[in-house]
């Protein structure tokens, strides 16, 4: 009798949740309804129907009547008895088994790691340029080798003020091979970047140059040989360490976290029987 009444107490909540769920559409007698529209929040962060316009909420319901009606099919078609569905579904299993094994290590450390005050200010003190808030309009042409941005280098420095940022202009859209730089042949513009977001390379060179010139010297990196135009420059700003203090103490912790985490793991890998075979 006991557990007729827990089994019909969990049926009306069933009930009442199914009764409560707002209905978008019906496909062939299944519900479209709020936990379909959960889809919607796996792929587009910050997803919110209520603030659709109704255009939009129409187009996200139709493409939701689309995924019911695929799923009818391949329910039909016994998609899930195939070779294919059942390896992908023991990969989504194992891929679900580890992530949720490594946040449960990563919960224990949590509560094991302690970072302190001091901590932070000897981060913050032996790090005090990552702490200037400063932001910068800038251009940017990317070149295959020294030689060429040397030439660009040298063609440019003849050149001053708005000349100087014609030229540069032009020879980005003609000659720079970067295909986000070159984008809608809009002249190397990078638009506006923060200065702790950037290489520490570009750093030094963007925020060291005067308001309408170029770096004298092309900075190297994977993508090849670059020549920055600065356009304009926020005045530099420190963050105090009481501002910084609570992102410092949570970046040193997750550090830590990370190398527990990994120390773990190289303890697993040595008591485990491990064979790697010839790399082709």
């Amino acid at each position: 009798m006991k557990k007729f009444v827990i089994s019909s107490i969990v049926a009306g909540l069933l009930c009442a949740t199914m009764a409560n769920a707002e209905v978008y559409a019906t496909v062939d007698g299944q519900k479209v309804t709020d936990k379909d529209m959960e889809f919607f929040k796996q792929v587009i962060p910050g997803f919110d129907f209520d603030k659709l316009s109704k255009q939009d909420k129409e187009a996200a319901i139709n493409q939701l009547i689309e995924r019911k009606l695929a799923l009818l099919a391949a329910k039909k078609d016994k998609i899930d008895n195939s070779k294919e569905y059942k390896e992908a579904l023991a990969m989504i299993r194992n891929n679900l088994a580890i992530d949720l094994w490594v946040k449960k290590q990563q919960q224990k450390y949590a509560s094991e790691v302690t970072i302190g005050k001091d901590d932070a200010k000897k981060f913050y003190d032996a790090n005090k340029n990552l702490f200037i808030e400063q932001q910068a309009q800038a251009r940017m042409i990317v070149v295959k080798t020294e030689k060429e941005a040397k030439d660009i280098i040298n063609d440019l420095r003849k050149k001053k003020g708005e000349a100087l940022l014609k030229a540069f202009i032009e020879t980005a859209n003609k000659k720079s091979i970067d295909p986000g730089v070159q984008k809608s042949q809009n002249g190397g513009d990078l638009g506006t970047v923060n200065r702790n977001q950037m290489l520490p390379q570009f750093t030094e060179a963007v925020f060291s140059l005067k308001p309408g010139s170029i770096t004298t010297e092309p900075i190297q990196t994977e993508a090849g040989y670059h020549i920055i135009y600065l356009q304009d420059k926020t005045e530099a700003k420190t963050v105090s360490f009481d501002q910084a203090k609570n992102i410092i103490e949570s970046n040193l912790k997750n550090q830590k976290i990370s190398e527990k985490l990994q120390e773990q793991m190289a303890k697993m890998r040595e008591k485990a029987k491990i064979k790697i075979e010839p790399i082709k």
